[in-house]
């Protein structure tokens, strides 16, 4: 099974992978349940899973979240990335059924004009 979500961000491709490393740092750094983060995914929790989620290659190029996050959102905007990406994670590690949790913004980050 491909666990793995392949984003391109200035025309190279990065993996990102949900791995339950990924998920108790996660819970850890949150302070809050996975599945309640997934629901209304937040801006600092969407920088989070990213991050979290990306492999060593991407890590060695954006070296902290929030670079990584910007590069992110000049390619897609946060509610592709919400949508697409974020839910394709969450599917892919086997958490949920492609159903279970639908994936958006919360009303915070959908609000706001940078949005694309």
């Amino acid at each position: 099974m491909d666990t793995d979500v392949i984003i391109k961000i200035e025309g190279v491709e990065y993996h990102f992978k949900l791995k339950s490393s990924s998920i108790l740092y996660l819970e850890r750094k949150l302070k809050r349940n996975i599945f309640e983060a997934f629901q209304h995914p937040d801006f600092t929790i969407m920088v989070n899973i990213f991050y979290a989620c990306a492999s060593a290659e991407c890590k060695q190029k954006y070296t902290d979240e929030g670079a990584l996050f910007d590069a992110l959102l000049a390619e897609y905007g946060m509610e592709e990335l919400a949508e697409n990406y974020l839910n394709e994670l969450v599917q892919k590690s086997g958490l949920v059924q492609k159903t279970e949790i639908p994936m958006t913004p919360s009303a915070e980050a959908s609000e706001k004009t940078w949005n694309k």
